[in-house]
C-alpha cells in the first residue's frame, strides 16, 4: 500500500507528516505489514493501538515516518483538541471525585520521537492548557490534554 492512497489523510503535527489511515485502509496495511515499503510499527503495536482507538471515542493513531530510511513507521495516538491534532499518550486515570477515565497525557517526550527533535517538540507543548476532571473541573493528578469516558 501507498500513502498517497485516498483513504489515508494527511496532516502535519509537530512538523512532521503523518498519515491518518481509514478503518479500510488500516486493514490493508496490517495485512500488507508495510506503507510505501517500509515496515509499520513492530510487533503487534500497531494492532494495538488501532484496537485502543476502536474503543475509546475522540481517539485515532497517526503514522510518521522515521527519518531515516528503511525503519518501521511511527505509531501514534492522536486526538483533535480545537482545530488541531495532538499526540499523545493514553493513560487511565481515577480521580478522587470518582471520575474514571482515558486521558491523553502530551507531556511524554516517546511520543515526539520521529520528529526533527522530540525534545524541543515535547517542550513546545509542556505549557498548553491541561483538561480537567470531567465530573469536577478539578486538576488531574497527571497532565492530560485530553479526557473520555472509560469504554464499557
Amino acid at each position: 500500500m501507498r500513502s498517497d492512497d485516498p483513504r489515508i489523510e494527511r496532516h502535519e503535527i509537530d512538523g512532521q507528516e503523518v498519515f491518518l489511515p481509514s478503518d479500510e485502509a488500516w486493514q490493508a496495511i496490517l495485512e500488507a505489514g508495510t506503507l510505501d515499503e517500509r515496515p509499520v510499527g513492530v510487533g503487534r503495536l500497531p494492532e494495538q493501538f488501532r484496537k485502543l482507538a476502536g474503543t475509546v471515542p475522540g481517539l485515532a493513531v497517526a503514522l510518521g515516518a522515521d527519518p531515516t530510511p528503511d525503519k518501521p513507521w511511527w505509531v501514534y495516538h492522536v486526538v483533535r483538541v480545537g482545530d488541531a491534532w495532538c499526540r499523545v499518550q493514553v493513560e487511565r486515570q481515577k480521580h478522587a471525585c470518582g471520575w474514571d477515565g482515558i486521558t491523553g497525557n502530551h507531556r511524554v517526550m516517546a511520543i515526539y520521537l520521529g520528529t526533527d527533535d522530540a525534545l524541543t517538540r515535547m517542550q513546545r507543548h509542556w505549557g498548553a492548557p491541561q483538561a480537567k476532571c470531567p465530573r469536577c473541573g478539578e486538576a488531574l493528578d497527571r497532565p492530560a490534554r485530553w479526557t473520555a469516558p472509560v469504554a464499557t
